[in-house]
């Protein structure tokens, strides 16, 4: 078994990461797909590698296997990374407002890892943040890393994103993000990678446990 991290770079330098793209983009519309007819209204978010970016159909493409497989463009996130934005500014901005009409949602991946000017922020068409692990991984021992991630998710909430905290492995991250108001949360402490019968298993539970929880509090209430 290989991981993603031990033949990217690989595909990237032979020419076939393309044919990746368009396979994981065809897998995530018919695991969500899958996932309806199950009853299981499904977000899943993907990367972009920066080589897309050099294809003006990008879009138009995306777009038209979402009405292929009668997957609403609300259920996918095109994830970029920061340097992706950094490097490619004219090319990104223009496949953004695409996406944007197409309404596809964007996130700015590993955000805070490079140079980034407030008022160009500002200026992309992004619907998330996702804060890099390193940030999260340092929040509990470091004061200054804490006050860091809270500004960038007020920051982030006052430009209309939602924030996304990667790599949460513990409790007590939790706590803090949840304290600060971050909107979602990824990591190893709420599951890791599983077969999609599985997820699909996990994410009615965790709807039925949400479900419960909701009417025990209404119960609550209304005594």
């Amino acid at each position: 078994m290989l991981t993603p991290k031990d033949f990217i770079v690989e595909a990237e330098r032979f020419g076939f990461v393309n044919q990746i793209n368009e396979w994981v983009m065809e897998e995530v519309c018919r695991t969500i797909q899958h996932a309806k007819k199950s009853g299981v209204d499904l977000n899943i978010s993907i990367n972009l590698a920066r080589q897309q970016f050099r294809n003006a159909n990008l879009a138009h493409e995306i777009a038209e296997l979402l009405r292929n497989y009668e997957v609403p463009a609300s259920n996918l996130t095109l994830e970029i990374k920061e340097t992706a934005a950094i490097k490619n500014e004219k090319q990104f901005k223009l496949i953004l407002a695409q996406f944007k009409l197409a309404k596809i949602k964007i996130a700015l991946d590993n955000f805070g890892m490079h140079p980034f000017t407030l008022s160009y922020l500002q200026e992309l068409n992004i619907d998330e943040l996702k804060l890099d692990r390193l940030f999260i991984s340092k929040m509990s021992r470091n004061k200054s890393a804490k006050s860091l991630v809270d500004a960038v998710i007020r920051l982030a909430h006052a430009l209309g994103f939602n924030v996304v905290a990667e790599g949460v492995e513990n409790d007590e991250q939790v706590r803090m993000l949840a304290d600060l108001g971050c909107n979602h949360m990824q990591g190893y402490l709420l599951s890791r990678p599983v077969p999609q019968e599985q997820l699909l298993a996990l994410y009615k539970q965790l709807s039925i446990n949400f479900e419960s929880s909701q009417m025990s509090l209404y119960q609550v209430d209304a005594a």
